[in-house]
């Protein structure tokens, strides 16, 4: 494994995970979504520049073997095997061996590569990150530049039946008039001598926030509550504020 780097995946909470599996000798991540009627596996993985490829795909094949061959796949890599050159033959003979199709076919990256001897510049077009899915599947694909590096982004969709997202919890606190009126009421009765014996402004702040909150906690209740996506539980979005809302441009 390198020194620092790595691959990161990121879902949506209403999404059921299942099966994942980090691996300890690549930098490769599987995992499977369920939803009532389908699954669909899928897996991460980075191969750099230096790690043999052969042993890379054969780690791979493994792990889609241990998956159940009969459910859809998505495999989001950067293989760094340039599948229109010769040392992507490799590949080539994976994706045909395990049933399995690429589905880009634009350049994910461009280089310009300069030769110091003579001062001459090369350009270079690679398809080196790949979107794989099996042979009987289709899955929207494209390549989009990236302003930040000489790889471009792949993105993809896939038709995928999954279940009503849940409403999302958010805390709020009963802000009302008679409640505010007990908080500072308490407040006022509280002692803050305390943070003239304190050094830092940050150990003020946070003792002063502590204080607040403690007496917060009495009058004004933490709750929880499923959030609407057409409900706002700001305590200042009242009527007014929705009317004006509601006539604004």
């Amino acid at each position: 494994m390198r020194n620092g780097g790595g691959i990161m995946v990121i879902v949506k909470k209403h999404l059921t995970i299942s099966n994942c599996h980090i691996s300890d000798d690549f930098e490769m991540i599987s995992f499977k979504i369920n939803s009532k009627s389908s699954c669909l596996n899928v897996v991460s993985c980075y191969k750099p520049p230096r790690t043999p490829k052969n042993e890379f795909l054969d780690y791979l094949e493994k792990v889609r073997l241990n998956l159940d061959t009969n459910e859809p796949i998505v495999i989001v890599a950067d293989f760094n095997i340039n599948q229109g050159r010769i040392n992507g033959q490799c590949l080539k003979e994976f994706l045909e061996n395990n049933g399995l199709k690429t589905v880009v076919s634009s350049p994910t990256r461009l280089c310009v590569s300069k030769f110091k001897s003579n001062g001459s510049e090369l350009d270079s077009s690679t398809i080196i990150d790949h979107l794989i899915v099996g042979d009987d599947q289709s899955i929207a694909c494209e390549v989009i530049g990236c302003p930040f590096s000489d790889h471009k982004f792949v993105v993809g969709a896939i038709e995928f039946e999954v279940g009503k997202p849940i409403d999302p919890l958010t805390f709020y606190r009963n802000l009302s008039t008679a409640n505010l009126n007990q908080l500072k009421n308490e407040l006022l009765k509280a002692d803050f001598s305390l943070m003239d014996k304190l050094c830092t402004i940050e150990d003020k702040w946070d003792y002063l926030k502590s204080v607040i909150f403690e007496k917060m906690d009495l009058f004004c209740l933490l709750k929880q509550a499923k959030k609407k996506d057409n409900t706002n539980h700001n305590p200042w979005f009242d009527s007014d504020l929705q009317s004006l809302k509601n006539k604004r441009d």
